[in-house]
Formats: structure tokens, sequence, C-alpha cells
């Protein structure tokens, strides 16, 4: 069933995710990490870059 929430959710929220399980033999872990590592991920892309102040543009720069 993760396999198929995850694709709903990819599919419903218009993202890739790519999800590449490098080891492991417990499913249960094998799912655990796969949420944890997909919620850190979506944190960092939702945080707001501390270093970079004002309008992001790269008019002018290019």
């Amino acid at each position: 069933m993760a396999k198929e929430f995850f694709r709903a959710f990819t599919n419903r929220s218009g993202m890739n995710l790519h999800i590449n399980v490098a080891y492991g033999e417990n499913q249960h872990h094998i799912i655990e990490s796969v949420f944890k590592a997909t919620g850190r991920a979506l944190d960092q892309a939702a945080t707001p870059d501390v270093r970079i102040t004002g309008v992001r543009s790269s008019k002018g720069l290019l």
C-alpha cells in the first residue's frame, strides 16, 4: 500500500519523487525510512533559504 500511497501523492501534488532503497530486509523499517526521508526532503524544499534576501531573480545576471 505504500507504493500506491506515494504514487497517488506524487500524482496529486504534481511532483517528481525518486525513491531508491539501497539496502534492508525488514519491509516495515524500509517503509518507515522512506516516509521519514520524504518528510525531511519536503521540509527542506519548503523551508526558505536564509541566505537569499529580496526577490529571487536572475535578471541582469545571465
